[in-house]
């Protein structure tokens, strides 16, 4: 297993083999009901700041002359980029294990495991909020019914919502992100009831989701089920939503490997200081304790693409 020196040229072990553990980290953020990375898919990078070419919304709906010249040339499209910039930031944690309580408690246990879990779902929900910073930034649209009324003709309302999307950017949205509750609302509309269509998933919530979807005429929705403590420790929790119930984002989501063609944001990650998509656990030894410290670091930044290609609709609750 190889030995790398940190800055403080303390010898750190990688600790791949931790990340085995767990699903991918995309996976595993669904897992926790954390969708950051759903709205905002990661994509690597080759340096750890710079610019990025990406096509305005304006240069892609842009009539073409395609008629060939008298003299057998072609017209030509110009660099029609714009340029966006990122700056990716490491983010980490690190947690303790100590060799006694971890032989003490082998059996019930597994004290490196816990350490390296708590470790990532810091990391995660950190990501979390960042990514909500900047959905929340965007300027909001007042639904026409609220979401939690039955009677309401939400599918009809949602024609209309995807109508004015494609009007601001030229492209239907392909993804709505709501909290759990407004998924429970939206399951005992009657109008989503009546379009319910189902599907061939195996999961219940997996069948419901991929039937409002469809009842809704969009690819997916998904479905924030994150929790966050709104009190430091020692106080008793204080546990709300990580996605605020009253607001619904509705967008345009790409995981392909380009930032040139219409979508919302994305995660971009830099692995050029050993960095991974999944994160990268790494320990090192505490000589003066008896114990170890496990960490993770993740370099990344999460950049809006193209503003317009989002939505975010508000006020959904009575």
């Amino acid at each position: 297993m190889g030995i790398s020196l940190n800055s403080s040229s303390t010898l750190v072990t990688p600790r791949d083999d931790l990340g085995l553990g767990f699903d991918g980290i995309d996976v595993e953020a669904l897992r926790l009901g954390y969708v950051g990375l759903i709205i905002a898919p990661l994509i690597d990078a080759n340096m750890a700041l710079g610019q990025f070419k990406k096509m305005d919304i304006k240069a892609w709906l842009q009539p073409r002359l395609t008629a060939r010249n008298a003299d057998g040339s072609y017209q030509r499209i110009g660099s029609e980029f714009g340029l966006g910039q990122f700056v990716c930031e490491e983010h980490g944690l690190e947690a303790a294990v100590d060799y006694r309580d971890a032989a003490v408690f082998g059996d019930l246990i597994d004290a490196e495991m816990v350490a390296a879990e708590l470790c990532r779902h810091g990391v995660l929900e950190a990501h979390e909020k960042r990514v909500i910073t900047l959905c929340e930034g965007l300027t909001p649209t007042t639904v026409t019914n609220k979401f939690d009324d039955d009677a309401a003709n939400i599918t009809q309302d949602f024609v209309a919502y995807k109508a004015t999307f494609r009007a601001q950017c030229g492209f239907n949205p392909t993804s709505l992100v709501v909290d759990t509750k407004v998924v429970d609302h939206l399951m005992e509309n009657g109008s989503v009831q009546d379009k319910f269509v189902g599907s061939s998933d195996r999961t219940a919530r997996a069948i419901a989701l991929r039937g409002l979807a469809a009842a809704l005429g969009l690819d997916e929705v998904i479905e924030s089920g994150g929790m966050k403590n709104t009190v430091a420790s020692p106080k008793a929790p204080a546990l709300v939503s990580t996605w605020n119930a009253d607001k619904a984002l509705l967008f345009r989501r790409s995981t392909a490997p380009t930032l040139r063609t219409p979508q919302f944001m994305r995660t971009i990650h830099w692995s050029g200081n050993g960095s991974l998509p999944g994160a990268t656990f790494e320990e090192y030894e505490e000589p003066q304790k008896n114990g170890k410290v496990v960490r993770l670091r993740h370099d990344v930044d999460e950049v809006v693409i193209n503003s317009e290609c989002a939505m975010l609709l508000d006020d959904l609750l009575t």
